[in-house]
């Protein structure tokens, strides 16, 4: 699936300076509310119920403003807190990382792999009593390729028939292949099989909207008219006051009333930064704290109260296609090797896991049952001994000779730290010289796609559960990989589009596992260091809150026992 420059910059730039939690236990589900992730059935020492908030209201501290509850606009973590309680679509991600079922019923496949027809439930309704319907899906789906509303996950529908004409306005978005045969049937023509489309479906450019509640040419319709805003989801929206909170109260339509816990309010408040989140909460002014820093994470009094949640990411860092010496594969290798992983995550501190391929662990083999990573095993990894021999048979030895490499990396604590260690690492185990670029975001972000570097920092988290979120990046059609790596290799390629066009999953991830092991042990283009965890603080009376490996978390079934 190729994605256009300003969507790379999205899904990779964004997600090293931006936070957003998922996680997952043993079983697939985590019930937060301690650190384990097993049910705690403890009375909180600290909770208390004179705070203003009863055993019905759930208040959530997030960072900033959400800037709109649009699905298709509303991508980033923010928003995402609001939307997920608000809307559902074909499918949600179960905690386990599986599809689960929500306004599909049942679907079929042609035998070619190109027509998807989804038969939709019968009983899902709007927040106002109307059926849920086909059309609603269409017009949702038609939305994305709204050049007003420029929404920056329009390219995952760019499988479907007509989407390309369609986008540059050669053909209206009525003749994208997106059919409502009838009020409860929806036909999708593909172009070329995907064999991941169904679990792209999951994420909110797919999900539906009523057209008759959006007013004509209006990107601004979930913010400045909440009131007219219909959901099909658990909750449906009460108040928002801009800068300040969005209020949700129970959808009383909703066709799966059993989901629902105890609460029946929830309260975002939108908090300019999050040492000021973890005060209210530490005041009982908040029930859940998001995006809390690790560091503070690691000094609350109470560690009953903080849960580290896994996010589907990867911190890996990228060579350019500018300079020389880079060229050259044996010293790609030798600069991989020379790097201890498991140094820099005990830097980092608790919730930092070192990672030694491109994809994270979280991504399910459908045919297998078995995590993509733990498949695929260690790519590469440090060994001191043998970088030092591929630097001298590079021409080398020592490091003499070598020029120095511009190293570019955003400011943040995190990448800091790493790129840090891995500047001392390189020069004590190599003797190569590194110039340390430390940004902030957004000269970080210029530096970077003017291609002022040789080596960069990325963060890659997944758009959908299924590895090609991450190895398509590496395609050499796409704009991207030309503008800051200049990579090609054509039998990555190949393993690449052969994979988008296999059916059979077992086949199709050995190609997947065989593409990776290209690009990260033979060609060592990216050089992957870590996945981290996102610490959130819940108080111990908050018993229920579920996350996914797909960054997902569910406050629905939440109960507070005060």
């Amino acid at each position: 699936m190729k994605k256009t420059t300003w969507q790379m910059l999205l899904s990779l730039v964004l997600v090293v300076c931006m936070l957003a939690a998922c996680g997952t236990n043993n079983s697939g589900t985590s019930n937060t509310g301690n650190n384990s992730g097993t049910t705690n059935n403890q009375t909180s020492d600290t909770g208390d119920t004179s705070t203003g908030a009863d055993t019905t209201t759930l208040r959530i501290g997030l960072h900033g403003d959400t800037g709109g509850f649009d699905p298709q606009t509303g991508t980033s973590g923010t928003p995402q807190y609001v939307i997920k309680p608000t809307y559902r679509g074909l499918f949600s991600v179960a905690g386990d990382g599986s599809l689960k079922n929500e306004i599909c019923e049942s679907y079929t496949v042609s035998d070619d792999g190109l027509v998807y027809t989804f038969t939709l439930r019968d009983d899902a309704k709007w927040s106002d009593g109307v059926p849920v319907t086909a059309a609603d899906f269409v017009y949702g789906w038609q939305r994305n390729l709204d050049p007003e509303l420029a929404c920056a996950y329009s390219n995952l529908l760019s499988a479907i028939v007509n989407f390309d004409a369609c986008l540059v306005g050669d053909k209206p978005v009525e003749e994208l292949g997106v059919k409502a045969l009838d009020d409860t049937t929806l036909e999708v023509t593909l172009s070329h099989t995907q064999p991941y489309f169904v679990q792209m479906t999951t994420f909110s450019p797919f999900y539906p909207v009523r057209e008759d509640k959006v007013p004509t040419n209006s990107s601004t319709w979930s913010i400045t008219d909440v009131a007219n805003v219909v959901t099909n989801g658990p909750m449906k929206f009460e108040s928002y006051s801009q800068n300040d909170k969005v209020v949700l109260v129970r959808n009383p339509e909703y066709y799966a009333p059993e989901e629902y816990g105890t609460v029946e309010r929830m309260e975002f408040y939108y908090i300019a930064d999050a040492q000021t989140s973890v005060a209210a909460f530490v005041n009982n002014e908040l029930d859940v704290a998001i995006n809390v820093p690790s560091d503070i994470a690691a000094t609350h009094d109470n560690p009953n109260e903080v849960v580290e949640v896994p996010y589907l990411v990867s911190v890996c860092y990228v060579f350019t296609g500018r300079n020389p010496v880079l060229d050259d594969v044996r010293v790609r290798q030798a600069i991989n090797k020379a790097i201890n992983r498991e140094q820099i995550c005990e830097i980092l501190g608790v919730g930092n896991n070192p990672i030694y391929g491109l994809v994270p662990p979280g991504i399910t083999n459908p045919a297998t049952g078995e995590d993509f990573r733990a498949e695929g095993g260690d790519l590469i990894g440090e060994d001191v001994a043998e970088a030092q021999q591929l630097l001298a048979d590079a021409g080398y030895p020592n490091g003499e000779g070598f020029p120095e490499l511009t190293f570019l990396s955003s400011n943040s604590t995190r990448n800091s730290d790493i790129a840090l260690a891995i500047q001392s690492m390189l020069k004590e185990n190599l003797g190569i010289t590194i110039n340390l670029q430390l940004l902030e975001s957004q000269a970080f972000s210029a530096e970077r796609r003017a291609g002022n570097f040789d080596i960069c920092a990325l963060g890659t988290s997944a758009d959908y559960n299924d590895p090609t979120t991450w190895l398509s990046l590496y395609d050499s059609s796409t704009e991207y990989i030309q503008m800051v790596a200049a990579y090609s290799t054509p039998e990555f390629d190949e393993l690449l589009h052969a994979a988008d066009l296999e059916l059979d999953q077992a086949k199709r991830f050995e190609m997947l596992h065989e593409a990776e092991r290209i690009l990260v042990s033979e060609d060592s283009q990216w050089i992957p260091v870590m996945t981290y965890n996102i610490p959130i603080m819940v108080k111990e009376y908050v018993k229920g809150i579920e996350t996914t490996t797909a960054g997902d978390i569910y406050f629905t079934g939440v109960t507070i026992e005060k």
